[in-house]
């Protein structure tokens, strides 16, 4: 029997220090793969800026909008 199990874990956080301890608990624990920032999620764009971070639904409307 093989089982293959997808798990999809985002870490939150405003101190680089505890995202980076969350990290490599993380690869010593488990085999995953970093893929960086995340630019999409349910839909939603995040976009970095000066300020911090800001959410658009543009990402999904442009996508319906393609669909039609």
């Amino acid at each position: 029997m093989i089982l293959y199990l997808y798990v999809n874990i985002m870490i939150f956080c405003t101190n680089i220090q505890v995202i980076n301890i969350t990290k490599s608990f993380l690869s010593k624990n488990f085999d995953k793969k970093d893929l960086d920032l995340v630019n999409v999620i349910l839909g939603i764009k995040l976009l970095k800026n000066s300020n911090g971070f800001a959410l658009t639904h543009s990402h999904d409307i442009e996508k319906n909008i393609k669909n039609i």
